[in-house]
């Protein structure tokens, strides 16, 4: 959506989709996009071409669609209505009324930030249905197998594609009580643009930061952490799939309730708001944590 959300993981999310219909199932795939040069540059590096969302009338004279797949919060009636009248459609989209409007919805959290309508289209709730790329089950069986090392002081930090608000730069500031003998690892997104004040800001921080910006694999980064720091999104459920306790910090009533499911469900600790949190509350919550084995084993059996 133009106006509530600005994410690559919807992105990615569909990619991972068109990835497998593709080279699984024979499918074409199709990509609508509102425009833009983020957008453009985006798809430019993932070696798609995509249509703009205003040229989607020509695109259902042009081609038969059989099925659309939507993952926009917040979809506007008019694409709604627009996709009702040519087929089926569903909804990836875990916020707003959208995915109760849909043929059928998939959601990562079981919790409903609306009221849903007494006649309830088909939706499926809950962490098996996540969609992770191709490469997370490779990583996972690396990782079972011992061919990876997972290192239990070290820290990564990784806020989003996007990360608008520079939460990075907040989390980094409230990681300076640490030990100096953790490991920091920051991953910035492809359209992080603060890279800059990050790297300034590392010269002078009492830990040993290594800065990674778009990595080929993050699975692997994530299998090699031993707690990762997340603003609530897909990462936190893929870390904790690969034994990294996820602490996750909140932005908006949705990630406030997405934050205290992951902790009720027992692979990760909720710390709030960010624009409620102590400067130094992560630093301090970290150092407990790590004292507290039997917790923090949980929590990766988990």
């Amino acid at each position: 959506s133009k106006v509530n959300a600005h994410g690559i993981g919807h992105a990615m999310r569909c990619l991972s989709i068109i990835h497998e219909i593709e080279t699984n199932h024979n499918k074409r795939a199709l990509i609508v996009s509102n425009a833009g040069k983020d957008v453009d540059k985006f798809f430019a590096s993932k070696g798609r071409v995509f249509f703009s969302e205003e040229d989607i009338d020509k695109v259902f004279n042009k081609y038969d669609v059989e099925i659309i797949v939507s993952d926009i919060n917040y979809l506007e009636q008019e694409f709604i209505e627009e996709y009702e009248n040519h087929c089926p459609w569903a909804c990836l989209a875990p916020r707003g009324d959208t995915k109760y409007q849909s043929s059928l919805s998939f959601k990562d959290s079981f919790f409903d930030d609306n009221i849903p309508p007494k006649n309830l289209n088909k939706m499926f709730s809950g962490v098996d249905y996540i969609v992770t790329r191709p490469t997370y089950p490779l990583i996972k069986e690396q990782l079972s197998n011992n061919q990876i090392t997972k290192d239990h002081r070290k820290l990564i930090v990784s806020m989003g594609g996007v990360d608008h608000q520079n939460l990075t730069y907040k989390v980094l500031q409230s990681l300076s009580v640490l030990d100096p003998s953790w490991k920091i690892e920051v991953i910035l997104g492809p359209l992080y643009e603060h890279e800059d004040e990050i790297i300034d800001y590392s010269k002078d921080h009492p830990c040993n930061i290594n800065i990674t910006k778009d990595p080929v694999d993050i699975y692997l980064n994530l299998a090699k952490s031993g707690l990762g720091i997340f603003a609530a999104g897909v990462v936190s459920y893929e870390s904790a799939g690969l034994g990294t306790p996820c602490l996750n910090i909140s932005m908006s009533d949705f990630h406030s309730k997405r934050c205290q499911e992951i902790e009720d469900l027992g692979f990760g600790i909720n710390l709030g708001n960010i624009s409620s949190l102590p400067d130094s509350l992560i630093g301090h919550k970290i150092e407990s944590l790590t004292k507290d084995i039997y917790s923090l084993e949980k929590m990766r059996a988990k």
